[in-house]
């Protein structure tokens, strides 16, 4: 007769052991992936602040580059109405000296595709291009308007326009003409081509689908680069996220903030810089790796 076997008892022990194991291992796992989340955290955070950083420093740069330019053109303007009002009214043999005083002019402005003078009426009489046979108005333009009630007004930057001799888009700036007496006399304008500005972004980096911006005070795309689908259509299209739009009614002059482009729907830190004597605003969209 064989010995009665008693139960091994190795199979529980094992089994135990084995839940055990096993518990260890999905704590380790846990312990792990959650350690590489904050990494992970970590390292998008550091990405977002180099993002605003270099957003922060473009920004600077622009509205430095921008703030300059606008000085050095409307000083010229000054001194183009101060030098046309001293000389009185124009005379017929006036013509082609003032238009050679305005050339002379162009060349030290780079900036500009053309420098022109407008009578009280509206008409342009002399400058770039300028054929005063065609009489061609400017009457209706928002800052000539502005202008002739407010001669004192000082310098006045209009929207985006097409350009009624070239055709391009512009932006002008413009300083009124004054008589002796004050009255209104005319104006004198600079026009600055909307291809200037995105020459000035090109040599400029920003990082996978970075981008930069100018709009004005109405929310109205000025230029943008890299330059949307239809770049064309595209100025003057209304442009802001809600968070844009909340930082600039808040009164700051300035600000990084994260937000989703209404043109490209890209997330990114986008640096809001305004200067109180340009009336457009720059944004440049610093993109970070994790966006």
């Amino acid at each position: 007769m064989k010995p009665k076997q008693t139960p091994s008892r190795a199979v529980p022990g094992a089994r135990g052991f084995m839940v055990r194991l096993w518990l260890a291992v999905l704590v380790l796992n846990l312990v792990l992936i959650g350690f590489a989340l904050w990494a992970l955290q970590q390292s998008r955070q550091q990405f977002e602040q180099i993002a605003a950083v270099t957003a922060d420093n473009l920004s600077r740069l622009m509205e430095h580059d921008i703030a300059a330019s606008v000085r050095v053109i409307d000083l010229a303007l000054q001194s183009l109405a101060e030098a046309m009002e001293q000389r009185g009214p124009l005379r017929v043999g006036d013509a082609r000296e003032l238009n050679a005083l305005l050339e002379r002019k162009l060349t030290q402005l780079p900036e500009l595709d053309g420098l022109r003078v407008a009578d009280a009426q509206g008409v342009l009489t002399h400058g770039t291009l300028v054929n005063p046979q065609n009489r061609l108005s400017i009457a209706d333009r928002d800052y000539f308007i502005l202008l002739r009630e407010r001669p004192g007004a000082g310098l006045v930057i209009s929207s985006p326009i097409q350009g009624r001799i070239t055709g391009r888009w512009v932006i002008n700036f413009s300083r009124a003409l004054r008589h002796r007496d004050g009255s209104f006399a005319g104006v004198v304008q600079g026009s600055v081509p909307l291809s200037h500005f995105i020459e000035q972004f090109i040599p400029l980096q920003v990082g996978t689908k970075g981008s930069f911006t100018l709009f004005d005070q109405k929310f109205r795309l000025v230029v943008r680069h890299p330059s949307p689908v239809g770049a064309r259509d595209a100025v003057g299209m209304p442009f802001g996220s809600p968070e844009l739009r909340e930082l600039v009614s808040s009164g700051r002059s300035e600000g990084v903030y994260k937000a989703r482009s209404i043109i490209d729907n890209i997330e990114c830190q986008p640096k809001l810089e305004m200067s109180p004597d340009v009336q457009i605003r720059d944004v440049p969209c610093a993109r970070s790796r994790w966006t």
